[in-house]
């Protein structure tokens, strides 16, 4: 019998498994993914990924809009504060950075951001910021991470990388379980927000805007009502009720993601702030102090420009606080 056409020949069969394995992938394409993870709070930040995820800190941070994400305040974490969530909802944008991850890095992720769950982005919804296209802000990245990621948006096959491997590209958010508005007990703290406006800053002053103007949630009217039906939820006055499908407590005040009930307005309006100016006395664990001193007035400024009415309502943190909370932090938000 002869050797079929473009195998060699073996001595063994194992051998010759082998040998067509290995000619087989030189032949076929090998698909490989690339994940990318969107970061749209402290981790646009390049000094807090080199806390929260040291691996990503010299890695490229690619500024993107992501069509029908909305951001919003709504996650409660351990160190009594609100940080930063998302949902899904049509018409809305949502600005940050895509973070290329390994496969490990990845499964980090997955590890660290407790309370929350990691979704697909449809490629399709994943943009180029328009007013940073216009700046040519892209035109000083590297062309080849940039194109593997806006190129796979308009191509329905694996973008190629080289003659025999191509690239699959996956882009995933990190959702918060529950969404809950901020309060008294969770307020939304200024050290934090002055991590992330200093990393939308490291990118441009518009991009730090356009944080500020697509965020809701800075005063808790801002999310109320928004849901599928009318559906009370349970107000911090109410007995815990428990989620069915895992059993898990909902935190009071607070609604379960995909859940379709409303986050409804409480009974009582908050006797305390729920944003407080915590620059003095940081309940953000990341908090850069000598940042937030010396930029203090150029942040307020660019608040008091888009968000005049909502930062009426920020205060000086109380000395009392014990900054406890009841619910897990997660390092994106």
């Amino acid at each position: 019998m002869e050797p079929k056409p473009g195998l060699s020949a073996v001595s063994s069969s194992s051998s010759l498994a082998a040998m067509i394995k290995e000619e087989l992938q030189e032949v076929v394409p090998q698909v490989k993914p690339r994940h990318f993870v969107f970061a749209y709070g402290s981790l646009i930040c390049r000094k807090s990924r080199a806390i929260t995820a040291p691996t990503l800190a010299d890695k490229e941070a690619i500024p993107v809009q992501i069509q029908d994400v909305e951001r919003m305040w709504a996650k409660r974490t351990q160190r009594g504060m609100t940080a930063m969530g998302v949902r899904f909802r049509p018409g809305a944008v949502c600005t940050g950075v895509l973070l290329p991850v390994t496969d490990s890095e990845l499964k980090r992720f997955d590890q660290r951001e407790m309370g929350y769950d990691r979704y697909p982005i449809p490629l399709e919804n994943v943009e180029e910021v328009p007013f940073l296209v216009k700046q040519k802000h892209y035109e000083k990245m590297d062309y080849e991470l940039a194109d593997v990621v806006f190129d796979s948006t308009t191509e329905n096959e694996p973008e190629e990388l080289d003659n025999n491997n191509q690239t699959e590209v996956f882009v995933w958010i990190y959702v918060q379980r529950y969404d809950c508005p901020a309060n008294e007990d969770f307020p939304i703290a200024q050290s934090y927000v002055d991590i992330i406006l200093r990393g939308c800053m490291g990118i441009s002053k518009d991009f730090a805007r356009s944080f500020i103007e697509t965020t809701v949630g800075w005063t808790p009217e801002e999310i109320y009502g928004e849901g599928n039906d009318d559906d009370p939820v349970n107000d911090s006055d109410e007995e815990e009720e428990e989620v069915d499908d895992d059993k898990e407590t909902v935190p009071p005040g607070c609604v379960p993601r995909d859940s379709g009930s409303k986050i409804m307005v409480e009974p009582e309006p908050e006797e305390g702030p729920t944003w407080v100016d915590d620059r003095d006395e940081p309940i953000y664990m990341r908090a850069d102090p000598v940042y937030s001193e010396k930029k203090a007035d150029m942040i307020d400024q660019l608040l008091e420009d888009h968000v005049p009415e909502q930062l009426d309502n920020r205060e000086p943190v109380n000395d009392d606080d014990d900054n406890e909370g009841s619910v897990d932090d997660g390092g994106l938000a």
